[in-house]
C-alpha cells in the first residue's frame, strides 16, 4: 500500500469534514438570527399600529439570567446616619426619598480631579456608605467649586433610581443630594436568576402606554430597581428592570422577571 498516497487522502477527508461541519454551524446559525429577526419585526409592526416607532437597531442583546441581589438601604428616619453625613452645625432634609445634606464644617479638600476623588470615596466609607459599589459618573470643576456623581453599579449595570451627587468647595463638602443611598452594614448577597426575553417584554408595551400622537424609543437598558422604601432599611432586593426610554425623555420600567410594570 502506498502510505504517502493514503495519508494524503485521510488529510484530504478531514479537511472536508470540517469544510461541511463549519457550513452546517453556520447555517444553524444564520437561521436562529432570522428566527430573531422576524421575531423582532413582529414587535416592531405591533408597536408601531400604537403610535411606538421601534427600530430594529435600538433592540439590546437579550440576557437569559441576571444576578440578583440584595442591598442595606438608608431610610429617612435613620437620624444616625444623617448626622454624620451633615457633620457638626449641619442641616438634613428628605423630600420624596431625596437625602437633601447642607453641611457646615470645614474641611480642606484639593480641588483636582484625583484629590476630589479621594476625599470623597474616603469620606463615604467613613460614613457607611457602600462605597465600593458605586460607580464615579461625572467630576465637573469649575471656579472655586467641583460637583461630583456617582451612581450605584451592580454587575457593571445601573441602578435606575439612586445616586450621590457633591458639591465641594475648597472648605471641604457643602452639599450631598441623594436617593437610595446604600450602607455597608453588610456583605452584599447576590444569586443567579433567570428572565424573560425582551421581545416578549416590550410587545406589551401598547397596553400600558398609550400615546395620543407617534412616539419613538430611544433606547433599551437593562440594570436595577430599588423602589420606595418599605419603612425599614434590611436587606431589600434589587428588581431586575428593563428601562424604555423615549425621544421625549420619557421612561417606562419593566419588571425582567415577569414583564410586569413597576414605574412609568
Amino acid at each position: 500500500m502506498d502510505w504517502k498516497r493514503f495519508k494524503t487522502i485521510i488529510i484530504l477527508a478531514l479537511i472536508l469534514i470540517n469544510v461541511f461541519l463549519g457550513v452546517y454551524l453556520m447555517r444553524i446559525k444564520l437561521s436562529d438570527n432570522k428566527v430573531n429577526r422576524e421575531t423582532r419585526m413582529d414587535v416592531i409592526s405591533v408597536l408601531k399600529e400604537g403610535n411606538i416607532n421601534l427600530s430594529e437597531k435600538t433592540f439590546p442583546e437579550n440576557r437569559k439570567t441576571y444576578s440578583a441581589c440584595y442591598v442595606t438601604r438608608a431610610l429617612e428616619k435613620d437620624e444616625a446616619f444623617l448626622k454624620k453625613l451633615s457633620g457638626e452645625g449641619g442641616q438634613y432634609k428628605v423630600t420624596d426619598e431625596v437625602f437633601e445634606i447642607l453641611r457646615a464644617e470645614k474641611e480642606e479638600i484639593d480641588l483636582s480631579e484625583e484629590g476630589v476623588r479621594n476625599a470623597l470615596r474616603k469620606f463615604m466609607k467613613d460614613c457607611g456608605i457602600y462605597e465600593e459599589i458605586y460607580k464615579e459618573e461625572k467630576i465637573e470643576i469649575s471656579e472655586g467649586a467641583v460637583l461630583a456623581s456617582f451612581i450605584l453599579s451592580y454587575d457593571d449595570c445601573e441602578f435606575f433610581d439612586s445616586f450621590i451627587d457633591f458639591v465641594v468647595t475648597h472648605e471641604g463638602i457643602k452639599k450631598i443630594t441623594g436617593k437610595n443611598i446604600i450602607k455597608a452594614e453588610e456583605e452584599l448577597s447576590s444569586y443567579e436568576d433567570s428572565l424573560m426575553p425582551i421581545e416578549g417584554i416590550i410587545i406589551s408595551l401598547p397596553n400600558h402606554f398609550k400615546p395620543e400622537k407617534s412616539v419613538s424609543v430611544k433606547e433599551i437598558s437593562f440594570g436595577y430597581y430599588l423602589g420606595k422604601s418599605a419603612g425599614v432599611y434590611k436587606s431589600v432586593l434589587a428588581l431586575p428592570v428593563w428601562e424604555i426610554k423615549f425621544e421625549d425623555g420619557n421612561s417606562i420600567y419593566y419588571d425582567a422577571r415577569n414583564g410586569s410594570v413597576i414605574k412609568m
